[in-house]
């Protein structure tokens, strides 16, 4: 998986960081774009299935960590260059909080990739990448787009992709 930096140079981030994993879905299916995957999930379930499906999918390079997605910024399982690492994050229907998103500004990832079934959450948790935080930086949208995964209903994913800006 390549991306494109504002100088327009191919770069190929070698950590995934998935947070909110449930059962390790994007770091499994995006697993071998990546030298290392680190998923961090709340419920004890969706942890456990995570690292069922890592086994059944014979990946050596995935990590499954239980706990809250703001925790994976402290835990010693993340050991990885920032610049290097991509972030999905795909929280429930009520989104995210203000603490893991400062983290997540703070950690500085290459790129964010925020899937959400709930476009008022998101827009509301995104809007905190817009602003410098209190190390200088900022992101911007590259690219935004809805996916009816459920037509014929109100429901609507949403995929936001955030690049750090210079």
């Amino acid at each position: 998986m390549f991306f494109k930096n504002q100088q327009g140079n191919l770069i190929k981030p070698k950590n995934l960081i998935d947070t909110y994993c449930g059962s390790g879905f994007f770091g499994i299916s995006l697993s071998d774009n990546f030298a290392k995957i680190i998923g961090i999930e709340i419920s004890r379930e969706g942890y456990l299935s995570s690292i069922e499906n890592a086994r059944l999918n014979n990946l050596q390079n995935a990590k499954f960590v239980l706990g809250s997605a703001e925790n994976i910024f402290k835990s010693h399982e993340l050991n990885v260059n920032p610049a290097e690492s991509v972030v999905i994050m795909d929280p429930s229907r009520k989104g995210s909080n203000l603490s893991f998103m400062k983290q997540l500004s703070n950690f500085k990832p290459s790129l964010i990739i925020y899937i959400s079934c709930n476009v008022f959450t998101q827009a509301r948790d995104l809007y905190s990448f817009f602003e410098k935080t209190e190390n200088g930086h900022c992101y911007k949208i590259r690219e935004i787009k809805g996916i009816d995964f459920f037509p014929q209903t109100r429901h609507v994913e949403s995929v936001a992709i955030l690049e750090l800006k210079d």
